[in-house]
């Protein structure tokens, strides 16, 4: 059975240093965005085209693999037109596997009223990741956040939803305290280095809706920025979509944890469907030592979840039935 291609694919290792071939070959491809577009343009419209021939004809002189191939004895005499030949079928693939996660869009167009030419150009979700892939470059990571925040308030822009606006206010104040890399894109970055399937962009940036830090310090800045950011929001109708959200996201990471008390869970959860406010999770009871099914406020979540000294919440335990402190699960 075929492979199905996912953002992960395109981040795997041979070994703790080094990328696998397949790997950079992606990577490279995806690259190619930028020297397309130096700049994040103003809509999604305005993404240069390219044909498979340029690009292959752009990685032949480029990518090291290639360039060291054609140098070799086999590959002395080969003029510029064989060497793109010799490699296009491969480098067409890849296209279309980056195609179908939508970091790539086919084009169709017809020259002369008839005749079928098939290009293809970037889209918001490759454009960023060829940034991200850039960040890991410690010399180009201050350009790349540069344009990974440009990217980030151009989407917030388009068509907003209450998180978007959310996420623009937010990554603002990232970028004003010198900290987007830090509670950004350095997660993104760990995020795709690990184990795991990722297959759009959108799961990778909304991977967990509340990030996690070890660092007690990012993990205050990060809840103050939170807490600021939300007091910002324009209107009351815009903050409780926020937190609905956030609700819905938070629950469904909860019941892939995998839950030990599945059935008290459901049962909180469906009780505070209506609570837009109110989030249904399980954590341990200090007394019985069982899983429990707890609520707490999302806001008191938010403060809550990163500090080591207070990740606790006294509830009534669903299983021994005592009023005792139950700790807080971290999503």
């Amino acid at each position: 059975m075929a492979k199905i291609p996912s953002i992960t694919s395109i981040f795997e290792r041979e070994d703790e240093k080094n990328y696998t071939d397949n790997a950079l070959e992606f990577q490279y491809i995806i690259s190619y965005s930028i020297v397309l577009n130096k700049e994040c343009p103003e809509t999604n419209r305005d993404f240069n085209q390219f044909s498979v021939w340029g690009l292959t004809s752009w990685l032949i002189d480029h990518y090291p693999k290639f360039r060291n191939e054609f140098r070799d004895f086999s590959g002395y005499g080969i003029d510029k037109n064989q060497k793109i030949q010799a490699k296009f079928d491969g480098i067409e693939t890849k296209v279309k596997k980056l195609a179908y996660l939508d970091l790539i869009e086919e084009i169709k167009q017809y020259l002369d009223g008839s005749k079928e030419v098939t290009y293809y150009k970037f889209t918001e979700s490759g454009y960023m990741l060829a940034w991200i892939i850039e960040s890991f470059d410690e010399s180009k990571k201050e350009n790349a956040n540069n344009q990974i925040y440009k990217t980030l308030q151009r989407n917030a822009n388009a068509n907003p939803s209450s998180y978007d606006i959310f996420g623009s206010i937010e990554f603002k104040k990232y970028k004003e305290k010198g900290k987007l890399d830090e509670l950004f894109t350095n997660i993104l970055r760990n995020r795709i280095s690990k184990k795991g399937q990722i297959y759009t962009i959108k799961d990778l940036i909304k991977g967990s809706p509340l990030p996690h830090f070890n660092d007690e310090k990012i993990a205050k800045l990060y809840s103050e920025i939170w807490h600021e950011t939300f007091n910002e929001l324009p209107d009351d109708e815009t903050r409780k979509y926020c937190l609905f959200w956030l609700k819905l996201g938070l629950e469904d990471l909860m019941e892939v944890k995998p839950l030990k008390n599945i059935r008290d869970f459901e049962q909180l959860r469906f009780d505070l469907r209506n609570s837009y406010d109110i989030l249904a999770l399980e954590g341990t009871c200090s007394n019985c030592h069982l899983p429990s099914a707890i609520s707490i406020n999302i806001l008191e979540y938010v403060n809550r979840i990163n500090l080591q000294s207070d990740n606790f919440v006294t509830s009534k335990c669903t299983v021994c039935g005592k009023n005792c402190p139950i700790s807080l699960p971290t999503l």
